[in-house]
């Protein structure tokens, strides 16, 4: 009823008042001010709705507002009225990655990090891809708090549990190779992260997805290294690639 009655905002025979230039982010703002107006009695569903409002700012690279949105969800589901830590945990990794890719303080990142590491530990079985999941979010945390040699150490562990698990959902082995070349860069090892990216970008051409946004980063962090290695005509090639990988998917704008 609440998703129903959310996008009949765009509806012209249930809003008389409807814009022609009616924009999914305004329905997206009226629902978010809405969850805790109407769903107060329904904290299960609440927490549901934040979540997965939360993901779509995220994705809008509005990170101010899926950061409050998804703290509200892990909180709501840790809490004696729903008691599903699972989905805690799931809710603080996302925090985390927020946290950690976004202006916020270092430290919130990385103890949003370790709660849903901890949750996960508990919670899934040794070698899951939710705790190689999390080991990974732990390691861009303490990248972005400059301690690259721990930032390292886990990312070390989430490549090794992603290459354990690199045919089974969810695998996020090439994002594993991404963050290595970040986390090697910003120790001044070019040459180790340029070849992390190359590994990455290899990922990506065999599983198909070598034309993605994800490649496009990847392609980006290597043009850096190899910018720093004075590599000029190799940094200017895999920028121009990522280039054209995203202006094929985003379009020029």
């Amino acid at each position: 009823d609440f998703l129903t009655s959310l996008f009949a905002a765009s509806d012209a025979n249930l809003n008389a008042a409807l814009r022609h230039d009616l924009s999914a982010r305004e329905v997206l703002d009226t629902g978010a001010a809405r969850i805790d107006l109407e769903l107060v009695a329904e904290p299960r569903l609440r927490a549901r709705l934040l979540e997965a409002v939360g993901n779509a700012y995220r994705h809008m690279n509005d990170n101010n507002r899926a950061a409050g949105l998804m703290r509200e969800a892990a909180t709501l589901n840790l809490s004696p009225a729903i008691d599903d830590p699972l989905a805690g945990a799931r809710c603080l990794e996302a925090l985390a990655n927020l946290l950690a890719n976004g202006e916020f303080p270092a430290a919130q990142a990385e103890d949003a990090a370790r709660r849903s590491l901890v949750l996960a530990q508990r919670l899934t079985p040794a070698g899951s891809q939710a705790i190689a999941n999390a080991w990974m979010v732990l390691s861009l945390a303490q990248n972005r708090a400059g301690n690259y040699a721990a930032a390292q150490v886990s990312d070390d562990t989430t490549l090794r549990m992603n290459l354990a698990l690199r045919n089974t959902a969810d695998n996020r082995l090439t994002a594993a190779y991404n963050n290595r070349c970040i986390i090697l860069a910003n120790r001044g090892e070019q040459v180790a992260a340029e070849r992390a990216c190359t590994s990455g970008i290899a990922l990506h051409q065999a599983d198909g997805s070598g034309a993605s946004v994800g490649a496009a980063m990847t392609l980006s962090r290597q043009a850096q290294s190899r910018a720093a290695l004075f590599d000029a005509a190799g940094a200017d090639a895999a920028m121009r690639q990522a280039l054209d990988i995203v202006r094929a998917t985003q379009g020029d704008d």
